[in-house]
């Protein structure tokens, strides 16, 4: 049997709830202050550095300083390159690496070319590889020749090296090389020979002979150097892409990375998008476990020991082209500085 109660009653037990500001007050403060620390993240650049032990590194190199620099993609710097310099201004280094997709959307060159104008006001070398996003760096040109790409000229013609053979970078008994990873081929001979059978086709076009001879003359250029390097030398290879442990990249790519002392890469951005105490959701590559889903950090970012040698990846500056979340959550942007010393870490 129900009780049927008057409206009168039912008043009486009604439970009168208060509306409190506080309560609507917190959770916007919240929103604002993580907005707010967002922004601040985005605006401003993270030099990370690290010392890197080589026992062999000629005496006159002790303490030489990379800056290494990955992923500029969209970011700006000033006609003058006033971010680059509030992050640096504290900081000493000897030359500037870049590990690639230097260009930003549709072959955007704004960013990169600020970033070369203010290291050539500095002083410091800048040598730079392509990533897997940036336009070709050589093709057929106005002219029917075939050379580098008039973007790459005009970084050429800002001071900056385009690394597509090995470049010695110190003299004496012991040197130090930076090398691209993307352009080493082990065995220089074989291509080379390839290249000589298709050019005695008669039936080729002249853009496709300028563009074999331009790519053997490359070829050539990298095994003179190649030759060139003593097995005491010490390499320092620029990869956009990073080193993986065997079982998930080619043997091709195990061997090639096989010849660095020193990998330098970039590319997954440092996941972009991470949480607290969770670390990075995904990283851009297929390559990884789960198709890149909570990537391991020694693939992201810092100095890791990764198939018998020692890999240092940048988080980059960048966030992914045209990607909806066109912002870095928890992860700034970042750039390192690479000592490199003859003694031993403890």
């Amino acid at each position: 049997m129900k009780l049927k109660m008057s409206r009168e009653t039912k008043k009486l037990f009604r439970v009168r709830r208060k509306f409190s500001p506080i309560s609507l007050v917190v959770p916007l403060l919240l929103v604002l202050l993580m907005v707010c620390a967002v922004v601040y993240d985005n605006s401003r650049i993270v030099v990370d550095e690290v010392r890197f032990s080589m026992p062999t590194l000629p005496k006159n190199m002790e303490g030489t300083a990379i800056l290494h620099i990955s992923d500029i993609r969209d970011t700006q710097f000033g006609e003058e390159g006033e971010s680059l310099a509030r992050a640096l201004e504290d900081y000493d280094y000897d030359l500037v690496v870049m590990t690639g997709d230097v260009l930003g959307t549709d072959g955007d060159t704004t960013g990169f070319y600020q970033s070369l104008d203010y290291f050539a006001a500095q002083g410091k070398p800048v040598y730079f590889i392509t990533g897997d996003n940036d336009p070709p760096a050589t093709c057929t040109r106005q002219d029917g020749s075939f050379g580098p790409a008039q973007w790459v000229e005009m970084a050429q013609s800002k001071g900056a090296v385009y690394l597509d053979v090995p470049v010695a970078v110190s003299e004496g008994d012991t040197r130090l090389w930076l090398m691209p990873a993307s352009a080493l081929v082990l065995d220089t001979a074989s291509p080379i020979a390839s290249l000589d059978g298709r050019l005695a086709d008669e039936t080729l076009d002249d853009e496709t002979v300028q563009s074999i001879l331009y790519r053997k003359a490359r070829y050539q250029a990298f095994a003179d150097e190649m030759e060139k390097r003593q097995h005491n030398d010490l390499t320092v290879m620029l990869s956009h892409m990073p080193c993986l442990d065997p079982s998930l990249q080619s043997e091709s790519s195990t061997a090639i990375f096989g010849e660095a002392d020193l990998i330098l890469s970039g590319h997954h951005l440092g996941g972009q998008t991470c949480l607290p105490f969770i670390g990075a959701l995904k990283a851009e590559n297929e390559q990884l476990p789960r198709d890149g889903w909570f990537p391991e950090s020694r693939y992201l970012t810092g100095l890791h020991e990764v198939n018998a040698t020692y890999q240092c990846v940048s988080t980059g500056l960048g966030t992914t082209y045209g990607g909806m979340l066109n912002f870095r959550l928890w992860n700034p942007p970042k750039v390192s500085i690479i000592t490199l010393t003859r003694k031993v870490q403890a």
